[in-house]
């Protein structure tokens, strides 16, 4: 099991470019929820909590980004859909300041609209000290062709209900694989699974005062397991031709 779990991690970091994921969060919104708790643990450690309390998302983003930010404390700015299908870099820099803890989108968003200038708003945020948190929820489309860390976040989000062959079973189980890159490991509550040098496998317990727990102990192991299992049998040319099928029937859909 530690094994699956180890390997899992080590794929979804290839496809992505972090460098530590776990799999606690049981579906999308405990996954932002993560997000929110690890951005108050990482500003709380710079002594700057108490002046940043605010969290940008968008109109198009899915609401359980402003929901589980506002239920970790922050205040939300929802920055309007334009005229182009998505907010602009004048929009954003208008809302930016010392004030903002960090960004939370979906890209492509929920209408599957991709905003182009995203490695401009990553900079922007970056620039007032703000973390980046992508949600890929809609990460069918895009998978072998974009990677979180090479737009510049900080952390992303995996569905593996909806992207990796786990069926979501109306509901649950689910899990929403939480990445982020090497700064903000030392904020994760949740368990991380390491191999030794004899090829053994050891469980390490994060912070335990980090306050970043959202679910069960290493999370819903079945629906990893069967993300593994889809991900091995795809390989790296299945995913991609998965991914060209999505935009395919994607594309179908909108013209009916």
């Amino acid at each position: 099991t530690l094994e699956v779990v180890y390997s899992l991690d080590s794929y979804l970091r290839e496809l992505s470019g972090m460098d530590q994921f776990v799999f606690q969060p049981g579906g999308g919104a405990d996954a932002a929820f993560m997000h929110a708790t690890v951005t108050r643990a990482y500003h709380a450690a710079r002594g700057e909590l108490h002046q940043r309390r605010e969290i940008i998302t968008t109109a198009q983003a899915h609401p359980c980004n402003p929901a589980t930010a506002a239920a970790a404390g922050f205040d939300i700015i929802t920055l309007p859909m334009e005229e182009a299908g998505y907010p602009s870099v004048e929009a954003l820099r208008s809302v930016v300041s010392e004030r903002t803890a960090a960004l939370m989108v979906n890209n492509p968003d929920d209408m599957g609209i991709y905003n182009p200038d995203i490695k401009e708003w990553v900079k922007i945020v970056h620039n007032a000290g703000a973390l980046a948190f992508y949600d890929h929820a809609n990460f069918n489309g895009v998978m072998s062709r974009i990677r979180a860390s090479e737009l510049g976040f900080d952390a992303c989000m995996f569905m593996l209900h909806k992207t990796f062959g786990a069926p979501k079973g109306g509901g649950g189980p689910a899990v929403g694989a939480y990445g982020c890159r090497a700064h903000l490991v030392p904020f994760l509550a949740a368990p991380i699974v390491e191999r030794k040098e004899d090829m053994t496998y050891t469980i390490v317990n994060g912070e335990s005062d980090a306050d970043t727990y959202v679910r069960e102990y290493l999370g819903n192991i079945p629906v990893v397991f069967k993300a593994y299992s889809w991900i091995r049998a795809m390989g790296a040319d299945g995913i991609r031709q998965a991914a060209d099928l999505s935009l395919l029937a994607n594309n179908y859909m909108e013209q009916q």
